[in-house]
């Protein structure tokens, strides 16, 4: 089973917009740290979904991909944060063969928004 495509933009840049409001002029480097931040610990977070899925671990991938759904919203990655939110459920039912297939959907939205993370400023 593979998933449909998602009708969903990669990014949202008006989630950066309202980062940036929220830290207002005090501090204009905010939002490349939260992206920078994020790179790093969604970077581990799916290693870590890799090996719950190959050791079947539907606990920790379910897990993962709730923290990797949350971090990725805030930064308007819709199509990541969605394929997240599918995986969260899958593997939260124990639903192997469709978790498997959910998370391979996660690495490909995740290595599509890495270009975009790493152009905030």
């Amino acid at each position: 089973m593979t998933a449909p495509p998602s009708p969903l933009p990669l990014f949202d840049p008006e989630a950066v917009e309202k980062l940036r409001a929220v830290a207002g002029a005090s501090d204009p480097g905010f939002v490349a740290d939260v992206a920078q931040v994020f790179l790093e610990e969604a970077t581990g977070l799916m290693q870590g979904i890799r090996d719950a899925t190959a050791a079947r671990d539907w606990k920790t991938a379910s897990r993962s991909a709730h923290s990797v759904k949350s971090s990725s919203a805030t930064l308007g990655l819709l199509r990541l944060s969605a394929a997240c939110r599918a995986l969260e459920l899958s593997a939260h039912r124990g639903e192997g063969e469709e978790a498997t297939v959910l998370a391979e959907q996660v690495f490909q939205e995740f290595e599509a928004v890495v270009p975009a993370v790493r152009a905030i400023r």
